[in-house]
């Protein structure tokens, strides 16, 4: 597909399950119609342009039971590259782990971009009182929809070159593979060319996003040319490889699996991670650098964040050794926007 023929992505978010929600949860359902949500659509769709669906966009009920009206199977979702149907409060995944949101896609074209996806929203985890809350409520939303967009382990194997080439070949089989964890799963394994498995120097594993432009990016953001790609979140993932940032690397991205009081910021590497996939073309305009690490050199990277007790020179500006207590002294945040207090544990 020639880029002449990309154009900015449309997403349609569909709202029917809000309408039978308890009234105590009028006042979020209000708000994630009014303001929130289509800040999100504006966000990515003002971030991605993507080779357009030439007809109405229907819904597969063996794929995606989650359509609301039977016209979403035909004839169909008229002017749109994406639908997002969105649940709120569901028992299996709100109330487990302090989960504030989550969201898959369920079905794709045929280069295999995801075309429809599900948010489930926790309303009981939602802060609508401040402009504060309500703006990490917003970040979190942009997050679960850069999941659904392509950025989650599921979608790897799927990735394709710009010229629509599989990534990993195909057919794509199942293969007995090293999970972060340890385990062992039988699994489609994306292509090296795509994700390689590597070992911190204390000989934690982990995957990493190893495409090309991811591989420029994260190179640029710590000022190191050894960085082969960026590495995914190797604790508390429930599939194999990772769909997240890693935190310790990656804390202040949008898309590090750790919500946290400071500011986040959607980066070059998420858009990079999206553009690598084939399916989309990125405005580089609408990231943020995420100041956590920038330019800090590889042995930021690859040495310990606390070396016998202290915090070595690379990591002056973003650790700290204080026990976690009344009595810790009030520093600048890791971001340079707070006060804050050292959250190390004995």
């Amino acid at each position: 597909i020639l880029q002449s023929h990309y154009q900015q992505i449309r997403i349609t978010f569909d709202y029917t399950h809000f309408d039978s929600l308890d009234p105590q949860y009028k006042n979020h359902s209000s708000l994630l119609r009014s303001r929130i949500l289509p800040d999100v659509q504006n966000f990515w769709e003002q971030a991605l342009r993507v080779a357009r669906l030439p007809t109405a966009l229907k819904i597969n009920p063996e794929f995606c039971p989650y359509y609301t009206s039977t016209t979403h199977i035909e004839p169909g979702i008229a002017n749109t590259d994406l639908v997002i149907f969105l649940h709120a409060n569901n028992e299996d995944v709100c109330g487990q782990n302090e989960i504030l949101a989550a969201a898959e896609s369920c079905q794709k074209d045929q280069y295999d971009r995801p075309t429809v996806g599900i948010t489930y929203i926790c309303m009981d985890e939602m802060d609508i009182n401040n402009d504060k809350g309500i703006d990490e409520i917003k970040h979190l939303l942009i997050h679960e929809v850069a999941h659904i967009l392509g950025l989650r382990a599921a979608d790897m194997a799927f990735y394709r070159y710009r010229n629509g080439a599989p990534r990993t070949p195909r057919p794509l089989n199942l293969t007995e593979v090293t999970c972060v964890d340890g385990t062992k799963a039988n699994i489609t394994r994306p292509a090296e060319n795509t994700l390689q498995m590597g070992f911190t120097n204390r000989g934690n594993r982990y995957y990493e996003l190893v495409t090309p432009t991811v591989q420029t990016v994260v190179q640029n953001q710590f000022n190191c040319s050894k960085i082969k790609g960026a590495r995914l979140e190797n604790q508390s993932e429930n599939n194999c490889f990772g769909s997240h940032w890693e935190a310790r690397l990656f804390t202040s991205e949008t898309v590090s699996a750790i919500a946290t009081p400071t500011p986040q910021y959607l980066s070059p590497l998420t858009l990079a991670a999206l553009e690598d996939s084939g399916w989309y073309i990125a405005n580089y305009t609408q990231a943020s650098i995420s100041p956590f690490g920038h330019g800090a050199g590889c042995p930021f990277v690859e040495k310990d964040c606390i070396v016998d007790g202290k915090v070595p020179p690379w990591g002056k500006d973003y650790f700290c050794n204080s026990i976690l207590g009344e009595g810790a002294p009030m520093k600048c945040d890791p971001m340079h926007r707070y006060k804050s207090r050292c959250d190390l544990v004995d």
